[in-house]
């Protein structure tokens, strides 16, 4: 059995919603909600008060809006 099996892959820390409010220019906790379930934003539901949001699915939810080339 080779060592690299048994060792776990890094779990990235997900993103909280003040976080994500930041990356959308969202000022308005509400209106950031409202935001997130229209437009399928991206979110896990831990509870009715705590979304957490995955960095990978959020970068990816923005690349396919973004319009024209944007330089990284």
């Amino acid at each position: 059995m080779n060592e690299q099996s048994t060792i776990a892959a890094p779990v990235r820390r997900n993103l909280t919603k003040r976080e994500v409010m930041a990356l959308t220019g969202h000022t308005d906790e509400k209106a950031f909600l409202v935001f997130v379930h229209r437009e399928g934003f991206p979110h896990i539901k831990i509870n009715p008060r705590l979304l957490m949001f995955p960095p990978v699915a959020v970068q990816d939810w923005l690349d396919r809006r973004t319009v024209g080339k944007v330089a990284r």
